[in-house]
């Protein structure tokens, strides 16, 4: 969060400046949905987990920011910063955790229709998460063996952006990323990979 309202008190020292339409950020509040990936499963009796599976795995939400750089019409590329809760469950458990990402992104635009443009957004970096485990039946902490980590992230995903002024746009996302670590959700079977979904929306500024 610090590195986020770091970017804002930025802002206004960086409007100062003429816009050139190269530079711009964007902010987004987000909501994450861990992935069902049950080709991997290792234990059949506690299947992976998902958002959504039942009442005690909501859909989270969390805030990022991004600095980008408009190379040409119709690339762009930059550095995002992610903070986010997340839940997931199956019949028999479910966690709780939370997570930021640090990634450099690219962006191609693949077409235009009048104000709106419709792009691919490919990722990579880095994840840092926290994890907590408990039994659906009576909401009682479980011990896991991957309560927290660090893991390589590598994404990717379609969003739609659409002009509302000359410099302002309304952008919506739709990311799924891929994690080099089975343990994101707490516990680590050793398939070395979990997945999860993020849909964004929020506002870019051409600075």
């Amino acid at each position: 969060m610090k590195k986020i309202l770091f970017i804002i008190t930025l802002m206004p020292c960086i409007a100062m400046g003429q816009i050139t339409d190269k530079l711009f950020v964007e902010f987004n509040m987000i909501f994450v949905d861990d992935l069902e990936y049950t080709d991997k499963d290792v234990n059949l009796f506690s299947p992976d987990m998902s958002s959504g599976h039942n009442s005690k795995s909501e859909i989270k939400n969390g805030v990022s920011a991004s600095l980008g750089y408009n190379f040409s019409n119709k690339l762009s590329f930059g550095v995002s910063y992610i903070e986010s809760n997340i839940s997931a469950s199956n019949d028999i458990e479910y966690f709780e955790g939370s997570f930021t990402d640090k990634s450099i992104f690219v962006n191609y635009d693949l077409y235009n229709i009048q104000k709106i443009v419709c792009f691919a957004q490919a990722s990579m970096g880095e994840v840092e998460y926290n994890a907590s485990r408990f039994l659906v039946y009576d909401d009682s902490e479980i011990p896991i063996n991957s309560p927290n980590g660090k893991a390589n992230k590598k994404a990717l995903g379609l969003g739609l952006q659409m002009n509302i002024h000359n410099h302002t746009a309304i952008v919506a996302k739709y990311i799924i990323n891929e994690i080099a670590d089975d343990g994101f959700d707490g516990w680590d079977y050793g398939s070395g990979v979990d997945r999860f979904a993020t849909f964004s929306i929020g506002l870019n500024f051409k600075l």
